[in-house]
């Protein structure tokens, strides 16, 4: 029972099923009120009935739920973003959740662009982005070595792309926008990358890329995507693991100070 009111504290908070909870509520209470007093009418009776058979039959068939029936995560490489690309995506994100090593790919001009007039031009947009610490020296080794040296074809150096993303950050951290942008750094790789679209909403989606030993390229890496219904379990794994590692990210000072200041976790 304890469990079921932590659920719905959380369903509540996030504005989820909403509709079913409400139809729940009132059939068990003209269970209750049926039990001492036989005075309710068969129409009402049988509307409250009707209305959940109704409620459930349309949970059943929404969007989410045949997902879940057909398919749980989705796994690939990198291809899986040709069927449904980054760039659509964005444009109907009211919340953006990145974490990678140097986010390079995800801040590449096109797709920063999106972020500054289709999520952040709103002005509940919110993006949050977390890289690898540039102070964290030793961290930064290790990665180029998991990240760089470990590919058959190699194709950037993460150095650089750390370097110009963190500049990149801090340009798009003084935009005049109607949204909200925060970026911090992280002081170790935790082996994955993460993107997250609309997390607190039952559209939401979660992309995460294993970074693995050894990989052909980078574009070969695993892939899993994760929807509140293919997988809720995971789906709300991946959440919480963004939200830890943004308290503990470190909030960025100024350039200089970057050099030699170390972790600074959030308040």
């Amino acid at each position: 029972m304890v469990s079921f009111f932590r659920r719905f504290a959380d369903d509540v908070r996030r504005r989820r099923y909403l509709d079913a909870y409400a139809a729940g509520f009132v059939a068990f209470a003209m269970a209750a009120v049926t039990i001492f007093v036989d005075t309710l009418g068969d129409e009402l009776r049988w509307a409250a009935a009707l209305a959940g058979i109704g409620i459930t039959v349309l949970r059943l068939t929404s969007p989410e739920n045949r997902a879940a029936a057909t398919r749980g995560a989705s796994v690939g490489d990198r291809s899986v973003f040709d069927d449904n690309p980054l760039a659509e995506r964005l444009k109907t994100a009211r919340e953006v959740c990145v974490f990678a090593p140097s986010a390079v790919n995800v801040l590449s001009e096109q797709y920063s662009e999106t972020l500054r007039r289709d999520v952040l031009g709103r002005r509940q947009g919110r993006v949050r982005v977390i890289v690898l610490d540039p102070a964290e020296r030793a961290a930064v080794s290790l990665a180029v070595r998991q990240l760089d040296e470990s590919l058959d074809y190699q194709r950037s150096d993460l150095r650089a792309d750390l370097g110009s993303v963190v500049e990149e950050l801090r340009r798009m951290s003084e935009w005049d926008v109607e949204g909200n942008f925060e970026f911090g750094f992280l002081p170790y790789n935790p082996g994955f990358s993460l993107l997250a679209l609309n997390p607190n909403s039952s559209d939401g989606v979660v992309l995460v890329e294993l970074h693995g030993f050894h990989n052909e390229s980078t574009a070969k890496r695993m892939h899993v995507e994760f929807t509140r219904g293919s997988d809720p379990y995971w789906y709300e794994y991946w959440c919480h693991q963004f939200e830890r590692m943004w308290s503990r990210s470190r909030v960025p000072r100024t350039e200089a100070e970057d050099v030699e200041v170390t972790e600074e976790p959030r308040p």
